[in-house]
């Protein structure tokens, strides 16, 4: 129970962090964008349990899917790379690759299934599962790391790659 306190509290420490920069217009850094999309998407998994319709929990389930896939895509293509010249953070980059696999699978699953079934329940709490012991994993442990470890000028290149992949990709997206 120690150490699961410590982790919320690590955890809520960084989400405090991100919430001043986010009220103060500040200009957000990569692990602030990266963890913008973790709360966006615990949102929308709070909106699909709330939502009774199948229609309402379709549609929500699809902003799901695209905020993950862009999110892990973001994150294989940009931030991992940047990370993985650090050898401490291979472990953790090789389980969040992992991680991003479980997920992408289990989103295909869930995508063929009808959102008001049992199955689309139990197969979206295995989700939501999934990607907060993702996001824990990343917020506590690589997060605070790469801050202390990284360059401030390959630090601030990344929040600028990941704004631009994350804009065109919407864009795409939208047309």
């Amino acid at each position: 129970m120690h150490v699961l306190t410590n982790k919320m509290l690590k955890q809520s420490i960084q989400r405090l962090r991100f919430i001043v920069r986010k009220l103060t217009n500040k200009k957000l850094d990569v692990l602030d964008q990266l963890q913008e999309d973790h709360i966006r998407v615990e949102i929308l998994f709070l909106q699909w349990r709330l939502s009774r319709s199948e229609a309402s929990r379709r549609s929500i389930f699809e902003q799901i899917k695209h905020s993950l896939l862009l999110h892990a895509r973001a994150e294989e293509t940009l931030f991992y790379p940047a990370c993985a010249q650090f050898p401490e953070f291979k472990g953790i980059i090789a389980d969040g690759i992992e991680d991003h696999h479980h997920i992408k699978s289990l989103l295909h699953e869930i995508s063929e299934i009808s959102m008001d079934s049992d199955k689309a329940n139990s197969k979206m709490k295995t989700l939501v599962k999934e990607v907060e012991s993702h996001v824990a994993e990343e917020e506590n442990h690589l997060f605070p790391h790469v801050r202390s470890k990284m360059k401030k000028n390959v630090f601030n290149r990344l929040g600028r790659e990941l704004r631009e992949y994350k804009h065109v990709r919407e864009h795409k997206n939208a047309a």
